[in-house]
């Protein structure tokens, strides 16, 4: 399995990022997450490097902004994004952009799971205190700590 790599810019600015909404979901009383559509050149432009986690069949991408120019949100910052996808060719990944009222630092791991094969979950660090299970289940719709947030096309 490939992560989206070099094209990862590409792809963000000419195929749509598959969503539910772009409405604010509290995971925790510092952070909240958005499923995102697009992202603007400028915030790729003020984002940290790629980062990559890959599991069996998904792969999870994701950069920190830069911290003298994160957007703000409703008295949160944002951290930085995640793309969540397969990383074939063609495919279009679910984005989700990271809140916070706190400093933050991403992180995300694959997770041994014994439950199922089928399903994949990932491991979402923001700081040393807050972490959330991201889970990409067999029909390709992902959740993070329990909230849908979109479906890998």
């Amino acid at each position: 399995m490939r992560a989206f790599g070099v094209l990862l810019p590409m792809a963000i600015l000419t195929a749509p990022l598959q969503c539910n909404a772009q409405a604010l979901i509290r995971l925790s009383p510092h952070i909240s997450i958005e499923a995102i559509k697009s992202l603007d050149i400028s915030q790729i432009w003020n984002s940290t490097k790629i980062n990559v986690s890959e599991g069996r069949n998904a792969t999870v991408e994701f950069r920190m902004f830069d911290g003298e120019n994160r957007p703000r949100r409703d008295g949160l910052y944002g951290c930085g994004w995640l793309l969540i996808g397969t990383g074939d060719v063609g495919s279009q990944p679910v984005g989700v952009r990271i809140w916070s009222d706190r400093k933050c630092n991403l992180l995300v791991s694959p997770t041994k799971d014994a439950r199922s094969d089928a399903d994949e979950r990932f491991t979402l660090s923001v700081g040393s205190s807050e972490v959330f299970e991201i889970q990409v289940n067999a029909g390709s719709s992902v959740s993070i700590a329990g909230h849908a947030v979109g479906v890998i096309k």
